[in-house]
């Protein structure tokens, strides 16, 4: 088992002990890129879901997945407990990913109708906590997949797409204050 530490911005170091992980990839050498891993999940996800539908309690969901993504020659921590410092206090368990896949994406696995926005910004802290740069939100609760994933990115350093040119760059004009 490998120890892989996460440096965070603001003086927080994490701890991810994770079995044959190599740390980040690079493009060009023959391992895969982080799209081809979030493809790997997402499809893993709906073959998944096609053959069982919701209704399954998440732990079922995530031990599917692992095993899922497992066959597909993915390495996947699960469950994986991260370590929180700061200021002196130490947290061994400071709150526990889902899923990890191949220490380069975090899967946050739900089962339910519909997803609050608490669990994106859930996701937005595990990623900016570990470092990690893309997270998949999965929620195996409706009938289909289709608009129950999220991508959620940290530190997005990508092209941003051009702006919209039938989008003015001011802000909506303001409603006219009632008079006491």
């Amino acid at each position: 088992m490998r120890e892989i530490g996460f440096l965070v911005r603001a003086g927080i170091v994490n701890t991810v002990r994770a079995e044959g992980a190599e740390g980040r990839k690079t493009p060009g050498r023959g391992q895969m890129e982080i799209n081809d891993i979030t493809d790997q999940v997402l499809g893993t996800a709906v073959a998944i879901h096609r053959e069982f539908g919701p209704g399954l309690l998440e732990s079922v969901y995530e031990a599917l997945m692992e095993k899922g993504l497992q066959e597909r020659g993915l390495r996947v921590s699960r469950q994986q407990p991260i370590r929180l410092e700061r200021a002196g206090l130490t947290f061994e368990e400071a709150f526990r990913a889902d899923l990890i896949v191949e220490a380069l994406v975090i899967v946050e696995i739900k089962s339910v109708p519909r997803l609050a926005p608490v669990s994106v910004n859930q996701l937005r802290t595990y990623l900016r906590l570990t470092d990690i740069q893309v997270g998949l939100l999965i929620n195996f609760g409706g009938i289909t997949l289709a608009g129950h994933t999220r991508r959620v990115v940290n530190n997005y350093n990508g092209p941003h797409p051009p702006p919209n040119p039938s989008r003015s760059p001011s802000a909506p004009p303001r409603l006219p204050r009632e008079q006491s």
